[in-house]
């Protein structure tokens, strides 16, 4: 009688341990998930203030292009502006959510230019993935007026 007591929590034993091996690695290994060209939603639409970026929306670079490129020209993410009757302290970019305006430069032709490109380039670039960028055309003396302009986009770094 007591063997069968034991036989049973054996067998349970048993079973669990040939499940467990399975039948071996999958021949194909699964897919890592990279996203395509409509998996970025709808690209902003550029008629104000913001009349350019890059990397363009849903496009796929590489790191190396998001690094600080050499002195006086624009690499990373960056965004052409329209500064005529205001300048370069109504603009606010956030990248992945981190506020970028401190850390990136502006590109003018000089103080009184009307066009600008602001790029955001950490020397060792993006990490590979995708990224969400936005930026804010803002009063800078009125934080609670509303945004004149919002724009949003995402594009992917690969290695």
């Amino acid at each position: 009688m007591r063997s069968r007591f034991l036989l049973l929590p054996l067998l349970a034993i048993a079973a669990l341990a040939i499940a467990a091996c399975g039948d071996g690695p999958d021949p194909v290994p699964t897919p890592t998930a990279t996203a395509g060209p409509g998996d970025f939603g709808p690209a902003p639409t550029l008629d104000g203030r913001i009349t350019a970026i890059s990397p363009g929306h849903g496009e796929v670079v590489t790191q190396a292009s998001t690094r600080r490129g050499p002195v006086g020209v624009p690499s990373g993410v960056c965004f052409e502006a329209n500064l005529d009757g205001i300048n370069s302290l109504w603009f606010l970019m956030a990248v992945g959510g981190e506020l970028v305006v401190e850390k990136g430069i502006w590109y003018a032709r000089d103080q009184a230019a009307t066009e600008g490109t602001f790029c955001y380039d950490p020397e060792e670039g993006l990490p590979v993935g995708i990224h969400q960028v936005a930026v804010s055309v803002q009063d800078p003396n009125n934080f609670n007026a509303p945004a004149q302009e919002l724009i949003g986009w995402a594009f992917q770094v690969t290695e």
